[in-house]
């Protein structure tokens, strides 16, 4: 997708060529234990798109991330303790 963009004319509207965007996870930027392999999936992700978005501004093309936290759902409801499992040092 990047190659066709940057082949593309920068839109008069938006002032871009085009914009990636990547899917990711609360869990690439904190720890959750036992998240070992999925979190640092999820923190390669926000660190491609951090370092895209850098090395192609100048060739106006915009990158973003994604990253959607806890969604409680009625598989999993119980967030005061997912919230307590995340943190180091549980005090709740």
């Amino acid at each position: 997708a990047l190659r066709q963009m940057l082949k593309q004319e920068v839109s008069q509207v938006s002032g871009l060529r085009g914009r990636i965007i990547n899917i990711s996870s609360q869990h690439g930027m904190v720890c959750c234990p036992g998240d070992i392999a999925y979190g640092v999936g999820k923190a390669a992700a926000v660190y491609m798109t951090r370092q895209l978005a850098v090395d192609y501004a100048k060739e106006h093309v915009a990158c973003n991330a994604v990253a959607p936290g806890k969604i409680v759902t009625g598989f999993d409801s119980d967030v005061r303790e997912y919230s307590r499992m995340r943190t180091p040092v549980p005090r709740m």
